[in-house]
């Protein structure tokens, strides 16, 4: 009896010990010890991806400058550009010079043709009636007409209504008093488009005594011409924006807010070398028109 009480003690004495120790996972005749398993979390491998090549990069906008040129869609006549910027813009009374400032813009080559107007009559746009001033004589055309063979000749019997006409069917405008003078003159304060000494073969000028008996210097038929002459003949005179027949041939008409006559600039194929300096302006009646009357166009740059 004594033994079988101590062993009942010692095994509540173990069962004891077995309490105050550690509790260990047992697993029973029915379960499976499945092993514990440490997670280590892996980023997410980043795959980096090139950037998508540009196919055609923009191309650079080309800049303009002097000799810089474009068509117009419209009538086909080149047009050279101007650069904003100052000049030497001479006063009314051709006394002195003043310094002025015009934006980029772009002026025709030459002045519009026979071809180019009579689109223009073609297409009902530009008035062909009768200048006001006009006298149905024999020498004097009552009208304007178009000949083929004149085709590159400038239009000529314009009055500056009929001009502003064709500007705005263009989409340009008739140069202003200022413009015409830059075109012409370009920053240094020259006399004539291509410099301060008169030169009879630079232009078409009077050099010839069929018509008056005024007479430029130089030889007689210095130029070629009794007339007019096709626009774009005397490369030479050109003005430091390349505009050619600045001087001689026809007269241009310009725009004058300060005025409601119209003025001419330039000169044309009769008169004196006096005539067609960059500076002189001529002033004659809107509505009024010669055969020696005759215009270009402007466009201000929108860049």
């Amino acid at each position: 009896g004594v033994v079988a009480i101590g062993v009942i003690a010692g095994a509540i004495t173990i069962g004891n010990k077995l309490t105050n120790s550690p509790k260990v996972a047992t697993a029973t005749s029915n379960e499976m010890m499945v092993p514990s398993l440490t997670v280590t979390r892996i980023p997410p491998t980043q795959t980096e991806i090139p950037p998508t090549p540009t196919q055609n990069p923009p191309t650079p906008t080309q800049k303009l400058t002097i000799g810089s040129t474009q068509i117009s869609a419209k009538d086909g006549m080149v047009l050279m550009y101007v650069p904003a910027g100052e000049f030497l813009m001479n006063s009314p009374d051709d006394l002195q010079d003043y310094t002025a400032y015009l934006d980029a813009f772009w002026v025709d080559q030459t002045e519009v043709t026979n071809e180019m107007f009579q689109k223009c009559i073609a297409a009902g746009v530009c008035n062909n009636g009768k200048p006001n001033n006009y006298e149905e004589k024999a020498d004097r055309k009552p009208f304007y007409t178009f000949s083929p063979e004149s085709k590159n000749y400038p239009a000529g019997i314009v009055t500056r209504i009929q001009a502003v006409q064709y500007c705005k069917w263009v989409g340009r405008s008739l140069p202003t008093n200022e413009q015409w003078e830059k075109a012409a003159r370009g920053t240094d304060g020259r006399r004539y488009p291509w410099g301060n000494v008169f030169n009879c073969t630079n232009g078409n000028f009077d050099d010839e005594t069929q018509l008056d008996k005024e007479m430029v210097a130089g030889a007689i038929n210095c130029d070629g011409f009794p007339n007019s002459s096709p626009v774009g003949s005397y490369p030479q005179g050109k003005s430091p924006y390349d505009a050619l027949d600045m001087a001689g041939n026809l007269w241009e008409w310009v725009t004058d807010s300060g005025t409601k006559s119209g003025i001419l600039r330039g000169g044309s194929y009769t008169r004196a070398e006096a005539w067609p300096w960059t500076t002189y302006r001529y002033r004659y009646p809107e509505d009024w028109a010669m055969p020696i009357t005759g215009f270009r166009c402007v466009l201000w740059d929108k860049n």
